[in-house]
């Protein structure tokens, strides 16, 4: 068979069509197609030889399919499968032997090294090691490396980086997190819709617009794809989630939303995201439980940077008691040092004309700022003719900055794309 050299200009020109068609299947909120999820995974089991699970879970979440999935499988335990039976008989024994500080990790170690590799592993790993690596040869032998490379390049790789590099891999780290606490992290799993979507991308544009033929096998992983959201495998329970009912994204790609949660699913699991990173629910939608204390004991910097800024930068930078670094007659420098992460280092500017509305008193602008600055700004609204209130009152703002600033007046000329020498306005407006 003579291998396929080259994509034709019309070919090239279904790309975007491809791109948009499977960026819609990783994103979809659309109800599951169970029946579809259901037939394409009990085909997977007849590919290896094995008997159909015992219970099949049709679930609203990823939540409910790792937990539902672990307690199914704990129910069944006393049955008699010999795998299992020689894993604990073993196991038992460790617990016997050692004292209680090591008895989890001793447990952990049995389950993962057994258990793992003999049951769990028997259907998932299995599969797509057939239709995964199948597909890849049949592509490999059927076209040139350079035209397998550009539909990847432009197909795959779009599609997997507007769904699985921004949104699933956050669900995948919290579902990742369920797993271990549900049963030991080993329950095995696959994405559906979520990160298989570049891949099917990429095969079924190389079967359907270039002619590659694929073994009927991937057909699986196709009908997987377009159905449902997770599965997981196990040899005697097969559980399969529902996609999400909502996601949210910001202009990036990134899991977002500031008045809700990112991606919740129907039976009322959902995530919290802000620009992808996951934050508690109570940060969204109750940003008055932000404190300070909070805030300075919180241990993950990305989340930490997201109270801040729910709680406002320039409201933190003073309430937490940041080191006044220095004060001139342009403003206030302050910095505010934080555990594993950049100081932040703010200007406080006094606004340069009273305003009716300003929230600040003289009193108050002269404590801020000092005596000299603020009378400063007074002289020069009286020398250029504008009449000065009996009673002024005063805006500020903070303008956050880099960490190497040493004065007022360089932070403000830093933020005029200026050097301190070069900037020295007599009157702002």
């Amino acid at each position: 068979m003579k291998k396929i050299e080259s994509l034709s200009p019309e070919q090239i020109a279904r790309f975007g069509e491809w791109t948009e068609r499977y960026i819609r299947v990783g994103l979809s909120t659309e109800p599951a197609d169970f029946d579809r999820a259901n037939a394409a995974a009990l085909r997977a089991y007849e590919l290896l030889n094995l008997k159909k699970p015992m219970i099949v879970l049709r679930v609203g979440s990823p939540y409910a399919a790792t937990v539902g999935g672990a307690l199914a499988w704990w129910m069944l335990r006393d049955m008699k499968f010999p795998v299992r039976d020689q894993v604990w008989a073993q196991v038992r024994a460790q617990v016997r032997a050692q004292v209680r500080a090591q008895v989890r990790d001793q447990v952990r170690a049995q389950v993962r090294d057994q258990v793992g590799d003999q049951v769990w592993d028997q259907v998932g790993a299995q599969v797509w090691d057939q239709v995964w690596d199948q597909v890849w040869d049949q592509v490999g032998a059927q076209v040139r490396a350079q035209v397998r490379d550009q539909v990847g390049a432009q197909v795959g790789a779009q599609v997997r980086a507007q769904v699985g590099d921004q949104v699933w891999d956050q669900v995948g780290d919290q579902v990742g997190e369920i797993s271990k606490a549900a049963s030991d992290g080993y329950y095995n799993n696959y994405g559906g819709q979520l990160y298989h979507a570049g891949w099917v991308a990429f095969a079924t544009f190389m079967r359907d617009v270039v002619g590659v033929k694929v073994d009927a096998k991937f057909s699986i992983e196709q009908d997987l794809a377009e159905s449902c959201g997770w599965v997981w495998w196990h040899q005697n329970v097969l559980a399969i989630s529902d996609r999400p009912a909502v996601i949210s994204r910001d202009s990036r790609g990134r899991l977002h939303c500031e008045d809700g949660p990112a991606i919740a699913y129907r039976d009322g699991w959902k995530l919290y995201c802000i620009h992808g990173v996951h934050v508690p629910a109570d940060v969204i939608e109750q940003p008055d439980s932000i404190t300070v204390q909070r805030i300075d004991s919180e241990q993950n910097a990305e989340v930490r940077r997201v109270m801040i800024e729910r709680y406002e930068t320039s409201r933190y930078l003073l309430d937490s008691g940041a080191k006044q670094v220095m004060r001139d007659d342009y403003g206030v420098l302050y910095r505010k040092d934080l555990r594993d992460d950049e100081p932040i280092v703010m200007v406080r500017v006094l606004n340069s004309t009273p305003e009716p509305d300003g929230h600040l008193t003289y009193a108050d602008a002269v404590a801020a700022f000092g005596e000299q600055p603020v009378a400063l700004r007074l002289d020069t609204m009286r020398a250029i003719g504008v009449k000065v209130p009996k009673e002024p009152r005063f805006k500020d703002y903070f303008l956050r900055v880099p960490p190497g600033m040493r004065t007022a007046h360089e932070a403000i000329a830093w933020t005029f794309d200026r050097t301190p020498d070069s900037y020295a306005p007599t009157i702002e407006s």
